[in-house]
């Protein structure tokens, strides 16, 4: 008799045991054969308990016994339905992934398995920084080139630029010819977008350059970049027909995006980005001011050039300086002093566009003086 008490008590403590950890388990991997097990070995607990309470407990089982016939059968209906709901859960999350697969770099897809919740393929209006970056003289380019050579060209050119940006944690949006669009704070928010963004524009410019020598040595023709960056609310979701679609993007930030990409080519400058972007990344880089200009009925802004880093300041501080000074006086009419300030900035950096941009204004309001409420914005 004792020998079968301490039989059936080592078998409910083991029960108990096996709950608990089973338990644990499914906690830590939402494995529903945990639950099922754990229902079975419950039930053999409840048994050996029944025994050791004796009549009392036998009674007591007796009456309710049924309920404890249906536990394990009402566990396992449980866990059938929450693997249904699991594996539905699990199918959109494989579904997210291979839809986001061309637009995202592994670990951002690694982060859109766990939060694939917050994505709202149908549309959303979200805070996004947008990049636009295209070859400069691409048209002229592309008559040069034969066919095969130019696809291979821009697959070469499209594919390294793409691997910057997913390397700084942006979403590649879309190529149309020699334009890479890509933006970020979707489908999931990042931290330091605005940065994150900057970041990947000037080092798509530092990667060709590394590139270009190779290139040229094979005989491709010498490759350079416009780079424009917007910020601002825009809609963000699956866009398209019936027989297409991607996870695209629109609106005003998306404009001026592609609009500072393209004035790179009039101011002869790689990266245009827009005030309220350069106000959030101070510190971070040397800037200069390039313009103020105003599209359609919206408010007019303005537009900085990104330089280089911060820690290269020093070697730019003469020169916008003088800019500096000669943009002041552009702006008070000072024509004359304006012309030889520009003048004295062309001479201190090599290849200066914007201040060839200024000089040419300058010598046709000598000439023909702006009227008296001209306040210096360009129109576009």
């Amino acid at each position: 008799m004792n020998l079968e008490y301490g039989v059936t008590l080592l078998v409910l403590l083991y029960a108990l045991y096996g709950v608990i950890k089973l338990f644990n388990l499914y906690r830590k991997t939402r494995d529903l054969q945990f639950l099922t097990l754990l229902s079975v070995v419950a039930v053999v607990g409840l048994d050996a308990a029944m025994i050791l309470f004796g009549n009392k407990g036998m009674s007591w089982f007796s009456r309710f016994h049924y309920l404890f016939a249906l536990l394990p059968l009402l566990v396992f209906a449980v866990c059938m339905h929450l693997g249904k709901v699991r594996s539905r859960a699990v199918s959109d999350q494989v579904m997210l992934r291979n839809a986001f697969h061309p637009y995202l770099a592994e670990s951002a897809l690694e982060r859109l398995a766990i939060d694939f919740e917050q994505v709202k393929l149908s549309g959303e209006k979200k805070a996004l920084t947008i990049l636009h970056c295209n070859i400069k003289g691409f048209r002229l380019l592309s008559e040069k080139l034969g066919p095969e050579e130019l696809v291979h060209l821009l697959n070469m050119y499209l594919s390294e630029l793409s691997e910057v940006v997913l390397r700084h944690q942006g979403t590649l949006d879309k190529y149309l010819g020699d334009e890479l669009w890509a933006f970020w704070g979707a489908p999931l928010v990042v931290e330091n977008q605005n940065l994150l963004a900057c970041e990947a524009a000037f080092a798509l410019t530092k990667r060709l350059k590394q590139l270009r020598g190779d290139w040229e040595k094979k005989g491709f023709p010498r490759i350079d970049i416009h780079i424009g960056l917007g910020f601002g609310k825009a809609v963000v979701g699956n866009m398209g027909s019936n027989r297409r679609f991607d996870y695209s993007i629109v609106g005003y930030p998306a404009r001026v995006a592609k609009v500072l990409s393209r004035l790179n080519k009039t101011y002869g400058t790689n990266i245009l980005i827009s005030e309220t972007l350069k106000d959030s990344v101070k510190g971070r880089f040397v800037f200069r001011e390039v313009d103020w200009v105003v599209m359609g009925k919206k408010r007019p802004f303005k537009v900085y050039e990104i330089l280089d880093l911060m820690e290269e300041a020093p070697k730019y501080e003469r020169f916008l300086e003088v800019y500096g000074s000669a943009l002041g006086s552009y702006h008070k009419r000072e024509w004359l002093k304006a012309k030889s300030l520009f003048e004295e900035a062309g001479r201190l950096r090599k290849s200066e566009g914007v201040c060839k941009v200024y000089l040419d204004r300058i010598k046709g309001f000598i000439h023909s003086p702006p009227s008296k409420d001209w306040d210096g914005v360009v129109r576009l």
